[in-house]
């Protein structure tokens, strides 16, 4: 089996970067576009993000890795590479 799998998903959204970077961080935000999970992090490259919330009436904690982050101040584009495990 190979584990060695990626996926890549890319989108543009019709706002400034600031207030896309804002809701791409901000635990609050978050919370309206990722069915009511907290997000707990510190978005550093390499530390852990927690995700926890219910999903039919049972409770859930997924961890990941943030693997990359760049705010768009430098170029205008947000990137934000989350390792799974």
């Amino acid at each position: 089996m190979n584990n060695n799998l990626i996926a890549r998903a890319s989108i543009t959204i019709n706002a400034p970067a600031e207030k896309v970077w804002s809701a791409s961080v901000n635990p609050e935000a978050i919370k309206q576009f990722m069915f009511g999970r907290n997000v707990a992090t510190d978005w550093r490259v390499g530390n852990p993000i927690t995700w926890k919330g219910k999903w039919q009436g049972k409770s859930f904690e997924d961890k990941e890795r943030c693997d990359a982050f760049t705010s768009p101040i430098s170029n205008g584009n947000i990137y934000i590479a989350i390792m799974l495990g």
